[in-house]
């Protein structure tokens, strides 16, 4: 389906929960905000990045309240412009979402999108304009919701926790993103994120030199280190670079964003050598 969209757009996927990966979403979208760039975080997780973060006063959003969110856009045909919400920073806005999002794989598999659906959050996300990035909190599972994610994205996010038990279900989240990228849109590449690092420990070192060994290719050099101050940021309605703005946590977050913004200059001129050649 060519419903092109120019806008790079990044969605944050695992299969599990607890990973950091609302976290991630919501930290690397305000980390390429600082940067100057305009961009759009979409919730597709049931409110949770929309609840991590705060309206230009300061002011939690609280999910279950708004009267319009995400859902609508893909269900009812909202213009997604007249959904976003602005945010404490001025280049970050907000596609929200709440908790009824759990019923929209039914709704739209009895619906008459259900030939379609996997398409439809790019259609969706085509409305947008005038954006630099668009960044996508999937949700933990590989459902509909995660499919349509995947088949909106050029780069996948899947950030994994520094520990055995997250480590053994990576073999099963490349096997999954690959089936969609072969099926659906092999136009996106993926790399793994190490989170929650204890760097420190053998632990953390050993796991981060296994995932490594066996995705050489696919792991970010940045990791993101274990800090209580990143968990503690979106009770507040912050992330980590509004929370405390100087800590490693913070600095972390920066680099990985630029380590997005080179992956993005590496797919561009690959895509114009193949153009020339």
């Amino acid at each position: 389906m060519s419903l092109m969209h120019p806008t790079p757009t990044i969605s944050i996927q695992n299969i599990k929960g607890g990973v950091a990966k609302t976290t991630t979403a919501d930290a690397t979208a305000e980390a390429l905000a600082e940067k100057g760039f305009k961009v759009a975080l979409v919730d597709l997780d049931g409110g949770d990045s929309t609840e991590s973060l705060s309206d230009p006063e300061g002011i939690p959003f609280n999910a279950e309240a708004l009267d319009l969110t995400v859902i609508d856009a893909l269900m009812n045909d909202v213009d997604p412009t007249d959904i976003l919400l602005p945010t404490y920073h001025p280049n970050l806005f907000l596609l929200p979402s709440n908790e009824s999002i759990t019923e929209l794989e039914v709704n739209l598999i009895l619906s008459n999108q259900r030939k379609q659906w996997r398409f439809l959050l790019k259609k969706v996300l085509s409305k947008l304009k005038g954006f630099d990035y668009l960044i996508i909190d999937g949700p933990p599972s590989m459902g509909v919701r995660a499919i349509m994610a995947l088949a909106a994205s050029d780069l996948v996010v899947i950030p994994v926790e520094a520990q055995a038990i997250p480590l053994k279900k990576v073999p099963a989240m490349r096997n999954a993103i690959e089936n969609v990228q072969a099926l659906i849109n092999p136009d996106f590449t993926f790399k793994f994120l190490l989170t929650r690092v204890m760097k420190r420990t053998i632990l953390g070192r050993d796991a981060m030199n296994e995932l490594r060994r066996a995705c050489p290719n696919n792991v970010f050099e940045t990791f993101i280190p274990f800090r209580i101050q990143i968990a503690e940021a979106p009770i507040a309605g912050q992330t980590i670079l509004t929370y405390k703005p100087r800590s490693e946590g913070a600095r972390a977050y920066r680099a990985f964003s630029e380590e997005i913004i080179h992956e993005f200059q590496s797919k561009n001129q690959r895509k114009t050598t193949h153009r020339i050649v």
